[in-house]
């Protein structure tokens, strides 16, 4: 469970994304410093940081802020964030590490917040006082007075110089000073604002919601004139990096580019299916938008060809497990199985078998070659199915089948030979490495299964139903529960002592080795309750979630006395748990989650979150620049299939390279520029869907 961290009134939770961006939170406003360096804060208090372009994520959650509504650095160290659900302004000197309470009550809330020097900042939004307030500080955020009252809501604020300012917002208001703000003169706008950019004292640049047109001034806000963007639905931000290039973005999953101050607009699709909400950049060739559902796309050529930084897994992973401290696996829907040999740092998809009908509950591996995993068909018939692999997963091949219609819900080994199926109709047995199947339970509809020594073992299942075996598995007996519950997990800390959770909010307890068991309160809320791990008797976690919406992690360290509960920073739900040891533990979820903890589940460490396989590379063109035919080479290090396109400047596909299967290995790819005109031109290369790489080149004629 993340750490609530306290230094004065400092505060935050911070946690990192282990394969999973998004984080499943809208983000509503992004911050780029550099290439590889952004933060962005959004819903539910969520802050996220990368500083190596997307390969790590850190997450911050301000647990007050409910929507984070904009972000603002003074340098790379300092920053401000504000919120739209209540009064609270927050900043940090640490990079974005921990927040200070630094303002609160001037206005309801807030929408934008920015700084014109390290002292001297601006916030606007509406509420309390007035339903618009514009506040000013001008010593670094110590103190902030209001400077500016309306009868309409303000949305923007923006201060070209240190003294000419303007604020606009609801109905059509628009306000310009001329003495930082000691006066304020009312102006005439064509629309109804939410954005606003100025790049100078007289040129700036205005859009309102549910309108595709930019509108821009050259005379200081006296008159405006109308530019189509041909974006297609409402612009949500404007953001400019000189006086000629500029971007927007908004609804339909699209943004617009202009590069002679908004005389043209060049239409982009990014290819994403989310709203937009934020653009920013660092420079005229790296830049970053967010928008729905932590959707984050970043470029590095002016925005003419984007990379998803939510490029992970889709797949929800019902399954993640460790074989050692480096070596785990997780495992979902449609076949999904993904690897990692460094304790989390990369995973990897590495299974390409054609059981697209299938998503896998459960995997278990025996040594480092043999593993197993079990899933069920997803459309009729429904049947319960047993996959095994012998070279560490690269190729799966089915074991077994359910003639009966059986779900397979989990699977453990005792050894090599000895192990066990879960599902909805009991316990099937194996003694010789799966060639077998017996039924040794009895009719439960089970979830989960776990021993804690070669001889005692417990199954969980539907209507409170949990089993004991004490003689390695060949006999079962029913245990009462004291509940009628659907438990999902079980977990025991020692012989005596377990946990078993499920769905009402059912969270149940033994002491006894299963004998007696009691039901225990974490509070009340209609949530499911997917996994259970106790590193101990007394110190455990539990998931916890509820479709659509929230999830939670629930917190002992009283043997379930009383729990701590936090609304998590992803609206995913999180199906599975696996600790390698007392401290470091992993949690997989839907889309593509997987989380990370190093202290038993204080805070959450993150990862890297890109599942592209190993050894993938796209080569510079050689000759460079050419005319007319150059040569594209690239690597990977699996067989997969392969995409590599290229584009004029516009970002329009000009021809197809590759568009097939391809082996591991170094390929190479003759370009012929015949029939192309000279100019600036890029390369992208896609594995599986995923963007792995956009090169730049030119054709000189």
């Amino acid at each position: 469970m993340p750490e609530l961290l306290f230094a004065g009134d400092r505060f935050s939770i911070s946690m990192d994304l282990a394969k999973s961006f998004p984080q499943g939170n809208n983000i509503y406003s992004v911050k780029m410093f550099d290439q590889n360096n952004l933060i962005m804060c959004g819903k539910n208090g969520t802050i996220v940081r990368t500083t190596n372009a997307g390969s790590n994520w850190k997450i911050t959650r301000i647990p007050s802020g409910e929507y984070l509504s904009s972000i603002f650095f003074t340098n790379s160290s300092t920053g401000f964030v504000v919120s739209s659900s209540n009064s609270e302004i927050q900043k940090t000197t640490d990079s974005g590490e921990t927040w200070t309470l630094n303002s609160s009550g001037l206005a309801s809330s807030y929408e934008r917040i920015i700084f014109i020097n390290e002292q001297t900042g601006y916030a606007c939004g509406g509420g309390g006082i007035a339903n618009g307030v514009l506040i000013r500080t001008t010593n670094g955020g110590s103190d902030w007075n209001v400077i500016h009252t309306h009868t309409s809501r303000f949305t923007s604020v923006s201060f070209p110089s240190p003294d000419t300012g303007y604020v606009i917002g609801h109905n059509q208001t628009f306000f310009k000073t001329t003495n930082a703000g000691a006066n304020w003169t009312s102006l005439n706008i064509p629309i109804s604002n939410l954005c606003m950019h100025f790049t100078d004292v007289n040129t700036g640049y205005i859009s309102g919601n549910s309108n595709a047109n930019v509108y821009k001034t050259t005379n200081s806000g006296n008159n405006w004139t109308s530019q189509s963007t041909s974006a297609g639905g409402s612009i949500e931000d404007i953001f400019f990096i000189n006086q000629n290039r500029g971007w927007v973005t908004g609804s339909t999953s699209a943004y617009s580019l202009t590069t002679n101050g908004g005389t043209n607009w060049f239409h982009f699709s990014t290819g994403a299916t989310s709203d937009f909400h934020s653009v920013h950049f660092a420079d005229p060739l790296n830049g970053c938008i967010v928008g729905e559902n932590g959707k984050t796309l970043i470029t590095n050529n002016g925005g003419f060809i984007w990379e998803n930084l939510s490029r992970g897994s889709v797949s929800a992973l019902n399954n993640v497990w460790f074989m050692n401290s480096q070596t785990g696996f997780a495992v979902g829907w449609l076949f999904t199985v993904l690897k990692t040999n460094d304790a989390g740092a990369t995973w990897n998809s590495i299974a390409y078998n054609n059981f697209s009908n299938i998503t896998l509950n459960s995997v278990f591996f025996t040594d480092q070659n043999t593993g197993y995993a079990v899933g069920d068909t997803i459309y009729s018939p429904l049947r319960g199915t047993l996959y095994k692999t012998t070279n560490g997963g690269t190729n799966w091949n089915r074991h077994y089948r359910t003639q009966n219609g059986s779900r397979f819900r989990d699977v453990y080994f005792l050894n090599r030979d000895t192990g066990f199926i879960v599902t909805s109709s009991g316990v099937l047995k194996t003694t010789n490495a799966g060639a077998n199947y017996q039924s040794v339970s009895g009719s439960f509809d089970l979830n989960s299964i776990t021993f804690i020594t070669p001889q005692t073992g417990y199954c969980s299942g539907r209507n409170g139903v949990v089993i004991k075996s004490t003689d390695g598995g060949s006999v079962w007996t029913n245990v009462a529960t004291n509940t009628t519950f659907d438990l999902n997990d079980i977990s025991f800390a020692d012989a005596n002592t377990g946990y078993a959770v499920g769905y009402p909010d059912a969270i149940c307890k033994t002491t006894n080795g299963g004998n007696n068991w009691t039901t225990l309160s974490a509070g009340t809320f209609d949530y499911r309750y997917y996994s259970v791990k106790f590193m101990n008797a007394q110190s455990g976690i539990v998931t916890a979630g509820r479709s659509p919406g929230a999830s939670k992690i629930l917190k002992t360290t009283d043997g379930g006395t009383t729990w701590t509960t936090d609304d998590f920073y992803t609206t995913e739900l999180m199906l599975s748990t696996f600790f390698t040891d007392g401290n470091t533990g992993y949690i997989s979820g839907t889309n593509g989650l997987i989380i990370k903890t190093s202290n038993g589940g204080l805070t959450f460490t993150g990862l890297h979150e890109s599942v592209l396989p190993e050894s993938m590379r796209l080569h510079q063109n050689f000759p460079n620049p050419f005319n007319p035919k150059t040569v594209i080479s690239y690597e990977i290090g699996n067989a997969n299939f392969v995409s590599l396109k290229v584009y004029d400047m516009s970002g329009k596909e000009v021809t197809t390279l590759v568009n097939e299967m391809n082996n591991a290995g170094r390929h190479e790819v003759e370009f012929d520029a015949t029939n192309l005109p000279s100019g600036v031109y890029f390369y992208a290369m896609r594995v599986n869907g995923l963007l792995a790489g956009v090169k730049r080149m030119v054709i000189l004629k």
